[in-house]
């Protein structure tokens, strides 16, 4: 299960990776700073990015759809 903190350190250190279309997993790092609103705490925005183009945010609704996972170890 995963928190805002645990994705935000997981970040840090590259050892978050995202399922592609094709089965294959791909390291992501960020794209920019988290967003979170004052008004609305628990809701925050990362924006990441995978290989050369693809982009996305890893969000409050959908950090725990199984897209997502935390490698063991570094390579």
């Amino acid at each position: 299960m995963f928190t805002q903190a645990t994705i935000e350190d997981a970040l840090n250190r590259g050892m978050i990776e995202t399922e592609m279309c094709n089965g294959k997993w791909w390291k992501l790092r960020r794209n920019g700073a988290t967003k979170v609103w004052k008004s609305r705490p628990g809701h925050f925005r990362v924006p990441v990015k995978a290989g050369l183009r693809s982009c996305a945010y890893i969000t409050h609704e959908n950090m725990n759809s199984g897209h997502y996972r935390v490698r063991e170890q570094q390579d």
